[in-house]
């Protein structure tokens, strides 16, 4: 999945709803936990044994943020692939995200003034233009994909150059020269 907008996907909306200011563990399987403290509201798109977290509402409070591998919905496993457009978008009390799905799409977290700390898990291989536009404070990123994940222009623009990015050690210099990750200028081992 790229990011493409015409992709056309027959989907379910599943609610999960939160109280505010209490935080929310599901173990979902062995490898995947979400945990996000303060949401209202938690919606996944799902069909086809994948599923897509979407626009979270009351999502002001959200601080830190795992998205799952996995949900179960109704007996059926599926497979969190895609962070639609805008899901966490102005999320002002969002610090910290460790994402692992293939793609990120347009504006997903645009406006996130206060998030410090990004990581991408393994799978995370597409970031779609804006994504992480006006995250200003953001003081590092991690990457755990091997092959630095495609970036359309401007996912990392607002981001400092000058802040420490841990990718791979036989990765860094592929993303030295990736599109988007040449803009930063410090990387480290992970």
């Amino acid at each position: 999945m790229s990011c493409n907008k015409n992709v056309s996907i027959r989907v379910v909306i599943l609610i999960l709803l939160v109280l505010q200011n209490i935080t929310l563990v599901a173990q979902l399987d062995r490898n995947a936990v979400i945990s996000v403290q303060g949401a209202s509201t938690l919606m996944y798109y799902y069909g086809h044994g994948t599923a897509g977290v979407d626009r979270w509402d009351g999502n002001e409070n959200i601080v830190d943020l795992v998205i799952p591998t996995k949900i179960v919905v109704d007996g059926y496993k599926c497979e969190v692939r895609v962070i639609h457009e805008n899901a966490f978008r102005f999320c002002k009390k969002l610090e910290t995200a460790y994402i692992n799905v293939y793609v990120i799409w347009y504006y997903a977290f645009w406006g996130c003034d206060n998030l410090k700390s990004i990581e991408f898990g393994p799978k995370v291989n597409s970031i779609c233009e804006d994504a992480f536009r006006n995250c200003r404070n953001v003081t590092c990123i991690k990457s755990h994909a091997t092959m630095p994940p495609k970036c359309n222009k401007y996912v990392f623009d607002d981001i400092p150059n000058n802040i420490t990015i841990f990718v791979p050690k036989d990765a860094i210099e592929r993303y030295k020269s990736a599109d988007a990750w040449n803009h930063f200028k410090n990387f480290k081992p992970l």
